[in-house]
């Protein structure tokens, strides 16, 4: 399993979260599955769908940043309101 770091710009706040998975694409999955909807500001169940929806579909694929390793943006993830979304593999558990 590897520990991923997610941090998301959402709406004027920051949030950053970890999960454990064995490669990035879980590692998504599982880190808009566990979303803290009730903890971040503006953020229901519906843009919780489409965050899901979106990381499901096929085009919707991390880009990797020039220069560094194991770090990732989305792009297209904006479509549900979401400024940026940086991951980091943080370590391999």
């Amino acid at each position: 399993m590897e520990l991923y770091t997610f941090i998301m710009d959402f709406r004027g706040g920051t949030y950053i979260s970890q999960v454990s998975a064995a490669d990035l694409y879980s590692a998504e999955q599982i880190w808009a599955a566990t979303l803290e909807i009730d903890e971040i500001q503006y953020l229901g169940l519906k843009i919780q769908k489409q965050i899901i929806e979106l990381l499901n579909e096929e085009d919707e694929v991390p880009d990797a940043i020039n220069e560094t390793r194991n770090v990732w943006t989305h792009r297209l993830i904006s479509k549900a309101g979401i400024h940026r979304l940086h991951i980091i593999k943080t370590a391999i558990t």
